[in-house]
C-alpha cells in the first residue's frame, strides 16, 4: 500500500467480500481481495463461528438478505485492544473515516430467527447448512463456492470445519488459553489476598462483638421458638398462628391493665361463682 487511496481500495475490497456485497466465489478464491485466508481457516472454525440455535438448517446468509426485519451490527474494537484508541480516531477523523463507517456494518439475522445479540447472528457469505444428527446442523458450501473452488475443496472445507467443532481441546490449547488470561488470574489472586488480609484484621478487632452477637441471637431464637410453641399449644382450628399471637397479646395487655388498676384502687376482682 503506497497511498491512502490504495488503502481505501484494499479495505473496501476485503470488506465487500466479507459482508457479501459481491459474489461469495470471490471470498473463497485465492485471487480475491482476502487471498487464501478463507480457504485455510476451516481447521480453526471455532474461532470464527458461534454456536447458536436456529429454527432450521436452511437459515443462512440469503435468509438475512431476504428478511423484512433484518438487524445490523457495526464492528467495535474490544476495549482491551491496544489499537482501540487509534481505531476510534480513524472512525471520527481522517481519510479512512467514510470507509470505516460504511464498510464495517454487517447485516444480522432477525431476532425471530436468531434470539441473540446482533454480533452472534451474522451469517457468512457462501456458507450454508445441512441437517445432521441430534438436531444439529453441519457446514455446507453454497453452489457459488463449489463453482469457484471445486467440489473436492468444498468437501474438505466442510469436513475440517466439522472436525474443528467435534475434537476435544488439547493440553496445549488449555495452556494457551491460560496464558492469554494470566493477567486476570493475577488480579484475582491479588484481590483474594487483600480481601483475606482485611478480613483477618477486622476479625482481630471484632471477634468479641461477633461472639456476643452470636450468643444473643441464639438466646433470641430460643425465646422466639418458645413463644411460638406456647402460642401453638392453644391455637384454634382454622386460625393462623399470627392471629393467635395477636389474641394472646391483646389478652396479656388487658390482664396487665386490669391488675394495675386493681392494685391502684385496692379493689380485688374475683371470678368465683356463688349462689
Amino acid at each position: 500500500v503506497s497511498s491512502v487511496t490504495d488503502l481505501q481500495s484494499t479495505v473496501t475490497g476485503k470488506m465487500q467480500e466479507i459482508r457479501g456485497a459481491v459474489s461469495p466465489s470471490s471470498l473463497f478464491s485465492p485471487s480475491g481481495s482476502n487471498g487464501d485466508f478463507f480457504t485455510t481457516m476451516w481447521s480453526e472454525a471455532t474461532k470464527y463461528f458461534n454456536l447458536v440455535c436456529l429454527p432450521d438448517c436452511n437459515t443462512n446468509f440469503d435468509t438475512s438478505n431476504s428478511s423484512t426485519t433484518p438487524r445490523t451490527w457495526t464492528y467495535e474494537m474490544a476495549e482491551d485492544n491496544p489499537l482501540k484508541t487509534y481505531w476510534d480516531l480513524l472512525k471520527t477523523s481522517g481519510s479512512l473515516q467514510t470507509t470505516i463507517n460504511d464498510q464495517f456494518t454487517f447485516t444480522a439475522l432477525p431476532l425471530s430467527l436468531c434470539p441473540y445479540s446482533e454480533n452472534k447472528c451474522i451469517p457468512m457469505p457462501g456458507v450454508e447448512f445441512s441437517a445432521a444428527s441430534l438436531n444439529y446442523c453441519s457446514f455446507k458450501m453454497s453452489s457459488d463456492v463449489i463453482s469457484a473452488v471445486g467440489s473436492s475443496a468444498a468437501e474438505t472445507f466442510e469436513s475440517l470445519a466439522v472436525q474443528s467443532f467435534t475434537e476435544s481441546e488439547s493440553l496445549g490449547t488449555l495452556l494457551g488459553e491460560f496464558e492469554k488470561s494470566i493477567d486476570a488470574f493475577i488480579i484475582v489472586a491479588l484481590l483474594c489476598f487483600v480481601i483475606g488480609f482485611i478480613y483477618i484484621v477486622l476479625l482481630r478487632f471484632l471477634i468479641g462483638p461477633c461472639v456476643w452477637c452470636a450468643v444473643l441471637l441464639v438466646l433470641l431464637s430460643l425465646l422466639l421458638g418458645g413463644a411460638a410453641c406456647y402460642i401453638k399449644s392453644f391455637q384454634c382450628a382454622g386460625v393462623s398462628i399470627f392471629e393467635t399471637g395477636q389474641q394472646v397479646a391483646v389478652a396479656v395487655t388487658v390482664t396487665v391493665e386490669v391488675a394495675t388498676t386493681n392494685a391502684v384502687t385496692g379493689q380485688v376482682s374475683s371470678e368465683e361463682l356463688t349462689g
